[in-house]
């Protein structure tokens, strides 16, 4: 005999995440993610992100089956080097998310001063404690380089030329 979520796991396509282009749809269950974006901006088009500022990840989700426990947990990769030196895991953080028919997941991440250049935004999905996505890419985004002070000091000032005598 089944449980009826036993029943639904064993209907449920693999899990997936589909590119149409750049946009990207990651289907794990019943549960399909859309419409990813990193500071409000679409994780299809180029997103900057200066070094040291807060990321807010959201994404939408459908869910055509039972409410399940789903856990959501973002990573951070260096594009050149793999290293992670972000993530964020709800499981961790105690936050599990009871889903309905449908929802919005955000994440918000105070990120330290990040070196500058390309990093992978990568996604995990949890179901009932069941790891249904690991480490899948949905996005590329850059880091910035912040200017220092001694650079900002080294260029020319020009002299203003509208001051009142």
């Amino acid at each position: 005999i089944a449980t009826r979520k036993e029943e639904e796991d064993s209907k449920s396509p693999p899990p997936a995440v589909i590119r149409a282009g750049k946009k990207v749809t990651v289907r794990a269950g019943q549960h399909t993610f859309f419409d990813f974006s990193i500071n409000g901006k679409p994780v299809d088009r180029k997103i900057v992100v200066p070094s040291g500022k807060k990321i807010t990840i959201k994404t939408d989700y459908k869910n055509s089956g039972i409410p399940r426990d789903l856990l959501v947990g973002y990573a951070i990769k260096n594009k050149t080097t793999g290293d992670f030196p972000v993530y964020t895991h709800n499981k961790l953080e105690n936050a599990q998310h009871v889903t309905g028919a449908n929802g919005v997941i955000k994440a918000e991440l105070s990120v330290p001063k990040l070196a500058p250049g390309n990093y992978r935004l990568e996604i995990n999905v949890w179901l009932d404690n069941q790891a249904f996505l690991e480490n899948e890419n949905i996005g590329v985004f850059r880091i910035l380089e912040t200017p220092t002070f001694e650079r900002i000091l080294s260029k020319k000032a020009e002299p203003p030329t509208n001051l009142p005598i």
